[in-house]
């Protein structure tokens, strides 16, 4: 706004210097012996444009200014991006070298679980009463309070702790908390489940 009512000024000075140029040459040869004029128009326009001038290059140094102020705080959030994206790729890094863990360990335990030893099965299921009945007694070693986990496929689904024991058989509940129901599993102990070992 400013700029555009210098630039109307200017041209309206100019203007009028014109028109006084033209009036001062036409009266030239009539008024040669009057007393030297003021500071024509013109004259007065320079001054101005010089002021104008003055006005221009402090604004250029101000803008110059700004631009290099926002260049440093360009500089300095690409510095920051960059140390962030770093930071980034450390991070993925850490995550995936944990994921490549955590997979290994669950491989391992899949192949724990798939080898390991099978004592016996379950032979009978009370879901009602909360009991199953194993196919392994006194004759292999099985006693009151033992506990054992159950396998189904490759994961373990449960543990159960003895109660009741005779020569072939024993009778086994569920350890509260440690039966897993996925949702392609059936919802309880089956016949046919291996026991293994606790590890």
């Amino acid at each position: 706004m400013n700029k555009t009512r210098i630039l109307f000024g200017v041209t309206l000075l100019l203007l009028l210097a014109v028109g006084v140029g033209l009036y001062v040459e036409n009266n030239r040869g009539t008024e040669d012996n009057e007393p030297a004029a003021e500071p024509s128009v013109i004259e007065l326009v320079e001054v101005e444009d010089e002021a104008e001038a003055d006005a221009v290059a402090e604004q250029l140094a101000e803008m110059k200014a700004m631009m290099e102020r926002q260049k440093l705080a360009y500089e300095r959030d690409m510095l920051r991006m960059r140390e962030d994206l770093a930071k980034t790729e450390v991070e993925r890094d850490a995550e995936r070298v944990e994921r490549e863990r955590i997979e290994i360990q669950l491989r391992q335990r899949v192949a724990q679980i798939r080898t390991a030893s099978k004592l016996t099965t379950i032979i009978e299921v009370f879901p009602d009463q909360g009991f199953v009945v194993i196919g392994a007694g006194e004759s292999k070693n099985v006693s009151v309070g033992q506990r054992f986990r159950v396998r189904r496929g490759d994961k373990v689904v449960g543990q159960v702790e003895i109660t009741s024991v005779d020569y072939e058989n024993a009778v086994a509940d569920p350890v509260p908390g440690t039966l897993i129901r996925d949702s392609g599993d059936a919802s309880w102990l089956l016949v046919g489940d291996d026991i293994i070992a606790l590890e």
